[in-house]
């Protein structure tokens, strides 16, 4: 909420960028617990090394499902998002958003969710921008 905030008020360009991991249940499944974590740990590396150091902030949300908040634009949020597709072997769906003028948190991650199942609906592994 505070970046939200400062980014309006400020005028600021903030992306959100939620990805979720393409047949996770599937994954542990078939190479089980231990393989499906190091898989984890791999995203989160790719999401890493795609981010700038102390300016954006990348996380896992829970089971297989992440988010980035980038203070960039929209068209470099995307570009980062296609840089960790292909990083991942286009195993992964992504949703990205720009923060709106009047948009409080609640609705940038609706949208932001809404373009993450876009992407699976589609077809899985890929980016939508919304």
């Amino acid at each position: 909420p505070e970046a939200v905030a400062r980014c309006q008020r400020q005028e600021d360009p903030l992306c959100l960028v939620l990805l979720d991991l393409d047949n996770f249940k599937n994954v542990n499944d078939t190479h089980g617990h231990q393989y499906g974590d190091e898989h984890l740990k791999r995203l989160a590396h790719v999401m890493r090394r795609a981010c700038r150091d102390n300016v954006d902030r990348a996380c896992r949300i829970g089971g297989d499902e992440f988010a980035i908040i980038m203070f960039s634009s929209l068209n470099v949020s995307h570009r980062v998002a296609e840089t960790i597709l292909s990083s991942f072997d286009r195993l992964v769906s992504i949703g990205v958003t720009e923060l709106l003028p009047d948009e409080n948190v609640k609705q940038l991650v609706a949208r932001t969710d809404a373009a993450l199942y876009k992407a699976k609906e589609q077809g899985r592994g890929q980016v939508i921008a919304a």
